[in-house]
């Protein structure tokens, strides 16, 4: 669905950097869901498992009602807070203080310890998926507070990525773990917070680049409206140029050249794949239309290892053990971070592969090992 969203908003053509669409994207984009689709049936039969996404909501009310796990995750609330702090201290400011000139000036991308703030990353989003489980699901209103200050990090720290990430797995917990049907009004409720979030997005875009600075570099083909907030193009322009990258290099992209180095490097920290990219002389950068806008859907690195003809065969087995995952979270709370992480992966994959991505795989194992087992 949130592909053929995608389409559709490209085919507007609302700016003049949009390409014609490729036939090899056409291909590499349908043979790849069609495999996915097909990995994930294959697993329903494997497991003789209907498609049912409801888990056994009464075993998780005894799971998360455990106070000895309730403990163990306040231990590690006060890690994450202990290692931050000391980030804090070390480049002496925080992002959007330094972006609005209050105090010593770091780059929101300089910010924080390589190898240490991806680990830091996944830690928070365990927290915060932990505390609104215990706000909403289990009624604990205190929880309401933790959850609330954690969703001002994302904003200190300028992370648009950051901040789209708590939304959408908030999200995607609050419709695995709700008790009724999805209602007009709550869907009224998700769609402002959606355009909540694009207004914050234009606010941080203007903070980070400027308005004029981003309508210049849009190439819009119409009068962008003055009473516009700037959020609304900046949107837009994220959703269209990551497939537009993706056409515009795919045909540089055909057959293997090496071993599959992007895949499998993805679960090691940043540093480390320099270090190994570097060591295999492997040329990582995407071929872009505008530098200005530099993410390419998640299909980037997988064309860099396969080509795009030999791609889509990977969505099969992710397919497979996706929804394999899924039928563990439905009776086991364990694996619920799998889940909520999956579904934020396959939203988010028309600008980037989260699927292999180092944080929010180890944000689900830190929810399967700090959750704790499945003693009631």
């Amino acid at each position: 669905m949130i592909w053929l969203v995608v389409a559709a908003l490209y085919s507007l053509g609302l700016s003049d950097m949009l390409l014609p669409i490729k036939s090899e994207t056409v291909y590499l984009i349908i043979a790849s869901w069609v495999l996915l689709m097909l990995g994930w049936s294959l697993s329903s039969l494997y497991s003789k498992s209907l498609v049912n996404l409801k888990p056994d909501l009464n075993i998780y009310y005894k799971y998360f009602g455990n106070a000895r796990r309730e403990k163990r995750v306040f231990y590690f609330v006060i890690g994450w807070i202990f290692f931050t702090l000391i980030e804090i201290y070390v480049y002496k400011n925080l992002p959007l203080l330094a972006a609005l000139d209050i105090g010593v000036y770091v780059k929101y991308s300089e910010f924080g310890f390589p190898g240490i703030h991806g680990l830091l990353n996944a830690m928070f989003f365990c927290i915060i998926s932990y505390s609104f489980i215990m706000a909403s699901f289990m009624k604990r209103q205190r929880y309401w507070v933790l959850f609330i200050l954690l969703s001002l990090w994302p904003v200190l720290a300028l992370s648009r990525m950051m901040i789209v990430a708590t939304i959408l797995q908030v999200v995607f917990l609050s419709i695995i773990l709700r008790t009724k049907p999805i209602s007009f009004y709550v869907f009224l409720k998700y769609f402002i917070i959606g355009m909540s979030v694009i207004l914050l997005f234009g606010y941080l875009g203007d903070i980070r680049n400027g308005r004029e600075h981003l309508l210049e570099l849009a190439h819009l083909n119409f009068e962008y409206p003055d009473w516009l907030p700037s959020g609304f193009a900046w949107v837009y322009l994220y959703i269209v140029t990551p497939l537009n990258n993706l056409n515009f290099a795919i045909d540089n992209y055909v057959f293997i050249e090496q071993f599959p180095l992007e895949i499998i490097t993805r679960v090691f920290p940043s540093f480390l794949r320099e270090i190994i990219f570097d060591l295999f002389d492997r040329d990582t950068a995407t071929l872009l239309v505008s530098s200005a806008f530099n993410i390419s859907t998640l299909f980037s690195p997988i064309i860099n290892d396969f080509g795009y003809i030999l791609a889509p065969m990977l969505f099969l087995p992710v397919g497979f053990f996706s929804n394999f995952l899924i039928i563990k979270a439905k009776s086991n709370p364990r694996y619920i971070l799998f889940w909520s992480v999956l579904l934020y992966s396959i939203v988010i994959s028309i600008f980037s592969n989260h699927m292999f991505h180092l944080v929010y795989f180890t944000e689900a194992i830190f929810g399967y090992l700090i959750y704790g087992k499945n003693k009631l």
